[in-house]
């Protein structure tokens, strides 16, 4: 991943910890009525400023990017599980954050 693009999922992700704060976390959704959103719904709503059925598949194209560059990573930083590590009945909001943290900070090394 190019230094541009990793400063952009840092950025995102940072903005999506922000999101899930404000709103909430949950599991077995990527939002739900109350707003509150789950690890890869905070993405999208990071990228777009909304929550609903359907939105990731609305992105622009340079959205579209960081978005699966972003999905990649949390993915990646869960062993390649991430919906089943985010919706696991034994995961926290906080065990969630720390995760996106992590990741946020290793993309941000990454593009320096």
């Amino acid at each position: 991943m190019s230094a541009p693009m990793a400063l952009r999922v840092a950025d995102t992700l940072a903005a999506a910890i922000a999101a899930i704060e404000k709103h909430g976390w949950c599991q077995g959704e990527t939002w739900n009525d109350a707003r509150q959103m789950c690890m890869f719904g905070s993405v999208t709503f990071a990228l777009t400023g909304k929550t609903g059925v359907g939105l990731a598949g609305m992105l622009t194209g340079d959205q579209n990017a960081v978005h699966q560059a972003a999905a990649d990573a949390l993915s990646d930083a869960t062993g390649g599980e991430g919906v089943e590590w985010n919706d696991a009945p034994e995961r926290t909001v906080g065990e969630v954050l720390e995760l996106m943290r992590r990741v946020e900070a290793e993309q941000r090394a990454a593009a320096s």
